[in-house]
C-alpha cells in the first residue's frame, strides 16, 4: 500500500516535470525564432572586396556568404542563379553583370526566383567604399529580419535605380576587339626610307581563359622597302595573331606576336610577285574607354628567307625581298563587342 506522505507529494512532483517540460518547448521554440534568418547569401562575381563588405552587412542577421565556383557574368545566367539557390539552400543570390543593353548593373535573385535589376557605375575589382554601397543595397534588397510575431517580410518586387560614382572606373580587358592600325615601317639598312602602313586587325579572347590569351586575323598594305633602291614594289599582309594582354590600372597591356605572309609585287616595269613570310612582335597599350579603344605599338617584323643585300647600283635588280629586318611604329583605334 501507498504511504500517505507519497500519496500527498505526487501532485507537486507532476507540476514539476510539467513546468520543466514546457520550459523546454519554451525554449525550443525561442532558438527556432532566433535562427529563422540564418542562411546562406550566394555571390556570383569572384571580388574580395565585395565578398567582405557584404560578410560584414550581413552577418547581424545570421547570414554566411558563399562564393560560386563558376562566376556569372551576364543578367541572363539568372537561371544560373535560380540552380544555385537551391543547391545551397541560399537565401538569395547576388552578382556583378551587364544588362540586355551591355550597361553594368547589380543583379539580385531572390530565393522565389524573382530577378531584380540595379544600374551602377562601378566594376570589379571594387575599391572599399564601393562595394561597402553594393552592400548596403543588398541589405536593403534582403529585406527587414523576419520577426517572431510578426508576418514574414514581402519580398521585394520593383527596386529604384541606385547609381553610384567612382572616380576611377576600371573596365575589364576586351574580349572581342576590331581595331584599325596605322603608322610606319622602317627597314633595317634603309634608315632614310620610311613607307606608311595601314591594317585591320580582329581579335578574340575568350572569358574561359581569363580573357589574358586571344587569337585573331590581321591584314595590312602598304608600299613595299625591298633591299635594292631599285625595285619599287606594294606589300599586301595577311597573318594570324597570337595576344596576350593584361590590366595595369586605366591601360590593357598586349603582346602581340604574329605570323605573316607577304605578297609582294613591283609596281614598275614589268610585273613580278613574290610571296615571302616574316615573324612579327608587337608590344603595346591600349586605353579603353567605354566600347571604344585606343593605343600604340612598336615591334619588329623579320623575314627569315630574305635575299642578303645591300646591291650595287647600277646592277640587275635582285628577285623581290623584303629585307631581314624592320620595325614597325603603329597608332590603333577600335571597337569592342563583347567586352570590356
Amino acid at each position: 500500500m501507498s504511504r500517505p506522505d507519497d500519496i500527498q507529494g505526487r501532485p507537486a512532483r507532476r507540476a514539476r516535470l510539467a513546468l520543466a517540460a514546457a520550459s523546454a518547448l519554451a525554449a525550443t521554440f525561442a532558438g527556432r525564432d532566433a535562427a529563422a534568418d540564418e542562411g546562406r547569401l550566394v555571390l556570383g562575381t569572384h571580388d574580395p572586396a565585395l565578398a567582405s563588405a557584404l560578410s560584414v552587412a550581413v552577418s547581424p542577421r545570421g547570414l554566411s556568404v558563399v562564393e560560386l565556383s563558376d562566376a556569372l557574368l551576364r543578367a541572363s545566367d539568372v537561371e544560373g542563379a535560380r540552380r544555385a539557390v537551391s543547391v545551397h539552400d541560399a537565401i538569395a543570390v547576388v552578382w556583378l553583370c551587364d544588362d540586355a543593353a551591355g550597361a553594368h548593373a547589380l543583379c539580385f535573385c531572390a530565393r522565389d526566383g524573382h530577378l531584380t535589376i540595379k544600374p551602377i557605375s562601378v566594376v570589379s575589382p571594387l575599391a572599399p567604399p564601393d562595394a561597402a554601397a553594393l552592400a548596403l543595397s543588398v541589405k536593403v534588397l534582403l529585406g527587414p529580419p523576419p520577426q517572431p510575431t510578426a508576418a514574414p517580410a514581402p519580398v521585394v518586387r520593383e527596386a529604384k535605380s541606385l547609381r553610384l560614382e567612382s572616380v576611377v572606373v576600371t573596365a575589364d580587358v576586351p574580349s572581342l576587339a576590331v581595331e584599325l592600325r596605322g603608322g610606319a615601317r622602317v627597314s633595317d639598312g634603309l634608315r632614310d626610307r620610311s613607307a606608311l602602313r595601314v591594317g585591320l586587325d580582329g581579335v578574340f579572347a575568350p572569358d574561359v581563359l581569363g580573357r589574358q590569351l586571344g587569337v585573331g586575323i590581321e591584314a595590312s598594305v602598304g608600299p613595299s622597302l625591298p633591299s635594292s633602291y631599285l625595285v619599287q614594289a606594294d606589300d599586301l599582309a595577311f597573318g594570324l595573331v597570337a595576344r596576350g594582354q593584361r590590366r595595369a590600372g586605366p591601360l590593357v597591356l598586349q603582346l602581340d606576336l604574329d605570323p605573316t605572309v607577304h605578297l609582294v609585287s613591283e609596281v614598275s616595269g614589268p610585273t613580278r610577285h613574290r610571296t615571302q613570310l616574316s615573324i612579327d612582335a608587337l608590344a603595346g597599350a591600349v586605353w579603353t574607354f567605354g566600347r571604344f579603344t585606343a593605343g600604340a605599338r612598336l615591334g619588329i617584323v623579320y623575314v627569315p628567307l630574305a635575299d642578303a643585300g645591300p646591291y650595287p647600283l647600277g646592277t640587275e635588280p635582285p628577285p623581290l625581298s623584303l629585307p631581314p629586318w624592320n620595325g614597325e611604329a603603329l597608332l590603333t583605334f577600335g571597337a569592342t563587342f563583347l567586352g570590356p
